[in-house]
């Protein structure tokens, strides 16, 4: 069962300081935005004292941050293991990438830096905690260039909601479309290819 607080680790509340300048907000301001009353779960969370799940999701949101970098979390020898076998499995897309041999050239090289798991769980412990941030900036490199995902957008809540919003109804238009049945072939195609296209300024 999942618990029910998470707390910022020291790197992550580095991370988050320098996110929070950034901006130029004051805690009220964030309480705010998260929709808190008082600013004291805000100075809970930058003291690294544990507070709510929720809460502690919505902050790292707001301020456009991966709740993997900076939630304090036990890690396990163990766990390094399972973390290099699905991340060698991961990028095994050959058979989805026939048109694009330099992306799978450059993706086996990233895979060809991972460390085997025989090697053993220090190793692998060792290996992570030296070369994971660049190892996963390279990848995120990758990702932007060819896929266009990514990206570490400073999205604020109201733009969060927009894009959910902005979700749902291209949803419910799928869902729609899929289930009329007095559209043509042609015009439900043309709708389809339409859906999701960002509106040139």
């Amino acid at each position: 069962m999942a618990k029910r607080s998470l707390q910022a680790s020291d790197q992550g509340i580095k991370k988050v300081k320098q996110a929070f300048r950034r901006k130029g907000w004051t805690q009220e301001y964030l309480a705010g935005e998260v929709g808190l009353e008082t600013r004291q779960l805000i100075w809970k969370f930058f003291t690294g004292k544990p507070i709510d799940r929720q809460v502690f999701h919505d902050i790292y949101l707001i301020l456009g941050l991966d709740p993997v970098e900076i939630a304090q979390q036990p890690i396990t020898e163990d766990i390094f293991c399972h973390r290099f076998l699905a991340l060698s499995l991961a990028l095994e897309l050959e058979y989805l990438l026939d048109n694009e041999l330099y992306l799978q050239e450059l993706l086996q090289d990233l895979k060809n830096q991972l460390p085997s798991p025989n090697q053993g769980r220090q190793a692998l412990k060792i290996w992570w905690q030296t070369n994971a941030q660049t190892w996963i900036e390279e990848l995120r490199s990758l990702m932007m260039s060819y896929r266009r995902i990514g990206y570490n957008w400073q999205f604020n809540r109201e733009e969060w909601q927009d894009l959910q919003n902005y979700w749902a109804v291209n949803k419910l238009l799928i869902d729609c479309l899929n289930s009329a049945s007095n559209l043509t072939s042609s015009l439900r195609d043309s709708i389809k290819e339409s859906l999701f296209l960002v509106k040139a300024s």
